[in-house]
């Protein structure tokens, strides 16, 4: 019994020994066993998103040019016991006649080192999921993944989110027609609000989100 525990020991420290040799080398995180289920390191770079937020996005066309300007706010904060951020984006555009709002959600799953992008919104029924990294040196998060343009068209897109300081961070939209063909095509740049008062939430315009509009996008996105 006791040779037989010392083998079972030893093949679960060499697993933790490979995955470790893995985290170096891919600079992912990778937790395996029981462990896997609970949060992780990983899901401490997401830390300095939470909070509530003014935004300031602009929407560009495909040349880079500013199309609209909006200013507004939007609230990020952890559900499930810490294993995901939720983003809640509202807005008093009309957006074919309702006030727009959209959920996001940024996660990391642990098996596989992959972070996690989900998105859906009031102005259609598509859903866009995302899957990226994050590079330590630059704080930046990066996710790649199909999204639905507005005339039904899915397109690769790329996002970016890096964390300036932890009462700012910037996020930017791509659509990646070729790697040598990647145009910006949306900025949000989201400041840190400390308090908010009752008064300060009624008269503040909310905002709108990380993510492409779909009727706005569809002249940026590729047609396939």
């Amino acid at each position: 019994m006791r040779r037989m525990t010392m083998v079972v020991m030893a093949s679960v420290l060499a697993s933790a020994g490979g995955a470790i040799a893995q985290d170096a080398a891919s600079e992912k995180v990778i937790v395996s066993g029981r462990a896997a289920t609970r949060p992780s390191v990983a899901h401490e770079n997401y830390e300095p998103i939470v909070g509530t937020w003014k935004s300031h996005w602009k929407l560009l066309d495909g040349d880079g040019n500013v199309t609209r300007e909006i200013k507004g706010r939007a609230t990020n904060e952890w559900i499930v016991g810490g294993r995901w951020v939720q983003s809640t984006f509202t807005t008093d555009l009309d957006m074919g006649g309702e006030a727009f709002h959209g959920v996001g959600m940024f996660g990391h799953d642990n098996t596989t080192g992959e972070y996690h992008n989900v998105w859906f919104e009031s102005n259609r029924t598509a859903v866009q999921y995302d899957t990226g990294t994050y590079d330590a040196r630059t704080r930046t998060f990066t996710f790649e993944g199909e999204q639905p343009g507005g005339n039904g068209v899915r397109f690769l897109a790329r996002t970016t989110m890096r964390i300036d300081s932890d009462d700012k961070h910037t996020i930017e939209l791509y659509v990646v027609r070729s790697e040598d063909d990647v145009r910006k095509v949306l900025e949000l740049v989201m400041t840190r609000v400390k308090e908010v008062s009752e008064d300060e939430q009624g008269d503040v315009p909310l905002s709108r989100p990380p993510l492409p509009l779909g009727e706005e996008m569809s002249s940026a996105s590729p047609t396939r």
